[in-house]
């Protein structure tokens, strides 16, 4: 394995990400495989985490993600708790291929916008699991990837609410965390309710212990205009009325209305 190491720089990075100085750039070039990570990780830094065989082989993999198409799996390294995720599509287009994505330059992959987009809203301090990873794999005209972050322990807001433990509060705090996001214009592509995270024990600074998760495909919009802010809101609103019962259908038209509060800035009634 030949392997090339640089860290990224403005040239490869837009000047309005923060936090890019951090990331190490990794390559073997004669298996086209690519690697990106934190400067500062723990464990250190190696490929075999982004290998299936050799998790299974080595028993690492502790479980898997309850929300997703399968494709997610959390592993324990060194007393660190990781979470594998292979990139794969859904929808009509799965059917022609799940796992590959058209190649268009190494920049624009999924796995290592997203490790970027990850890095830029941990150093801008909005609640986002932190970034430890990326891999791809290219093949010809097409590639595949996969996403390593550090696991935050908690329930999804689907498991929270059909668990019935959203409080009112909560849900008044999650209209004011989207509202973080969107003040910084950072524009989600599937907000719903399995990528909200309600920690298990928010930490003291960690504000109301909401973390968004996923971020493939996002991108950054105008903080100004409001039609995207709508469409993003609207996405979960329909993701959690998927989810609900008809006594949660009633409760859901109340707590949408605290979301919307949380998320204007009003006080909570």
């Amino acid at each position: 394995m030949v392997l090339k190491t640089d860290r990224l720089n403005a040239r490869t990075t837009p000047d309005m990400l923060y936090g890019q100085e951090s990331i190490v750039a990794l390559e073997d070039t004669q298996s086209d495989r690519y690697w990106q990570h934190l400067s500062d990780i723990v464990p250190e830094f190696r490929a075999d985490y982004f290998n299936d065989s050799w998790l299974q082989e080595t028993g690492v993999v502790v479980g898997l993600a309850s929300a997703g198409r399968g494709n997610t799996q959390i592993l324990a390294v060194n007393g660190q708790e990781l979470v594998l995720r292979h990139y794969k599509r859904g929808g009509y287009v799965s059917k022609l291929s799940e796992e590959r994505y058209l190649w268009t330059g190494l920049d624009s992959t999924r796995p290592f916008h997203e490790l970027s987009f990850l890095t830029h809203l941990q150093a801008i301090r909005l609640p986002v699991p932190k970034p430890y990873a990326a891999e791809v794999i290219r093949n010809g005209a097409s590639y595949s990837g996969s996403l390593l972050t550090y696991r935050v322990p908690g329930l999804t807001l689907a498991e929270s609410f059909i668990e019935n433990k959203m409080t009112p509060d909560l849900w008044h705090d999650l209209g004011g965390v989207i509202a973080l996001f969107h003040a910084q214009g950072i524009c989600h592509a599937d907000l719903n309710a399995h990528n909200i995270l309600m920690r298990a024990e928010p930490e003291p600074d960690d504000g109301p212990g909401i973390v968004v998760l996923d971020f493939d495909r996002a991108a950054f919009k105008d903080p100004g205009q409001s039609d995207w802010q709508h469409k993003v809101l609207s996405r979960l609103q329909r993701s959690l009325l998927k989810i609900a019962d008809k006594y949660q259908s009633a409760l859901l038209e109340i707590a949408w209305q605290t979301v919307l509060d949380g998320f204007h800035g009003k006080p909570r009634l």
